[in-house]
């Protein structure tokens, strides 16, 4: 939902900022009455024009080459300001709701590496624990398991695993203690 009204605010000042853009570009030639592609100056209008517009004169004023630019960079100055001030609104609107957020409520509880880019996961889903295959950028779940046997599962995890069948195996020397022993000297 916040994703689609800040692509929407983005689409909005982009097409602000595109129709200021062709305004302040066109200014002086929408001012003057004339087309600036056109260079013929038989067709232009002579039509005197009033005190008020022309300045006592006669002729009409246009903006130089450096006010155009400098009205065009305020107003992308303008615009810019807009933007990241919508930013910063819908931010503010949007961004200090608690909800279900990404990722929340979600939590891996182990992990086994099967190969290269694959993986089995054992992830909790609120009270329940799902078994997921990972491979690449396929996710298949492969078992699920309901709150009771949950708890069952997770004391069986913390656990650890079960001893092996039958007597117990004698740890081995270490090789580099038996060989300090050999060559220490008393």
């Amino acid at each position: 939902m916040l994703r689609l009204v800040c692509r929407r605010a983005a689409v909005a000042a982009t097409l602000l900022l595109a129709v200021m853009v062709m305004l302040l570009g066109a200014g002086p030639a929408v001012a003057a009455g004339t087309d600036t592609t056109q260079q013929d100056t038989s067709l232009q209008d002579t039509t005197p024009l009033p005190e008020s517009v022309t300045g006592g004169s006669g002729e009409v004023s246009t903006s130089s080459g450096a006010g155009a630019i400098s009205r065009m960079v305020v107003g992308l100055g303008i615009v810019l300001v807009v933007i990241f001030g919508v930013y910063w609104l819908l931010k503010r609107v949007y961004g200090g709701r608690s909800g279900a957020r990404i990722g929340e409520g979600l939590d891996v509880v182990a992990t086994v590496p099967l190969g290269p880019n694959r993986t089995l996961q054992l992830v909790r889903i609120g009270d329940e624990l799902v078994l997921v295959g990972v491979a690449g950028e396929t996710v298949t779940a492969v078992r699920t398991w309901d709150a009771a046997e949950a708890r069952r599962l997770e004391t069986v995890l913390q656990a650890g695993p079960p001893p092996p069948p039958g007597p117990p195996i004698a740890p081995r020397p270490n090789f580099i203690d038996e060989m300090r022993k050999r060559t220490l000297r008393p």
